[in-house]
């Protein structure tokens, strides 16, 4: 049987302030990978914590497809990606959820994941 090879879409929970937010996003292509890992330095080759935040935001964001309504509001009205500049407010008021998108997708960081359209694997160390 043949392996189907689809882009998926990943729903994760990021923890904010005590509130869980659910954020869909995809996952990231190779070249996004390799990006991602050049940018963890700076023009020195030094890993240096602004650098390697401001990276993870930033990727973070371009994999992100959208936000649970419901969960975000600014200034009383929701946060979606149905509102014109979603992406911008979420770097400028709550950076640490395109952090920690990029940190799960693209380091494995401890996060609930959960693939649309895949079962869990069982677990090889269950007895």
């Amino acid at each position: 049987m043949a392996l189907e090879l689809k882009p998926s879409r990943v729903e994760l929970t990021v923890a904010l302030n005590g509130e869980e937010i659910v954020v869909y996003a995809r996952r990231p292509t190779a070249s996004e990978h390799v990006s991602y890992r050049k940018g963890t330095v700076d023009k020195k080759g030094r890993m240096r914590p602004e650098t390697i935040y401001r990276n993870q935001v930033q990727h973070g964001l371009g994999l992100l497809t959208g936000i649970r309504k419901g969960d975000l509001t600014v200034d009383g009205q929701p946060l979606t990606e149905d509102v014109a500049g979603w992406h911008e407010q979420l770097k400028s008021l709550a950076p640490q959820i395109p952090a920690a998108v990029a940190l799960t997708l693209f380091e494995g960081a401890a996060a609930e994941l959960d693939d649309d359209d895949e079962e869990e694997p069982a677990d090889p160390l269950a007895e």
